[in-house]
């Protein structure tokens, strides 16, 4: 299951402009495939704010925090990247 944080905004003020989760699904196996329904929620407003900022400013440090969680062990995954747009 993807956990995403409980608030919109983080302490340094970064815009949290979704969530991503899914039903929880048991356990699948060592190296088992396994089709999952993810549920995507935005924010339009928060997601509107952040795309404005980044056009203003050419660009901006995008990122994706979340934890997968297999069984009792949790798997931290933070996914960071420089975007520039270039015009």
């Amino acid at each position: 299951m993807l956990a995403p944080p409980p608030h919109s905004r983080s302490p340094s003020g970064d815009a949290r402009v979704g969530t991503v989760s899914s039903p929880g699904i048991g356990s699948i196996g060592p190296r088992a495939t396994f089709p999952a329904t993810l549920l995507v929620r935005l924010d339009f407003t928060q997601a509107a704010d952040a795309a404005m900022a980044l056009q203003h400013r050419g660009g901006a440090l995008v990122g994706f925090d979340a934890e997968i969680r297999s069984g009792p062990a949790p798997f931290p995954f933070h996914f960071r990247q420089n975007v520039q747009l270039g015009y």
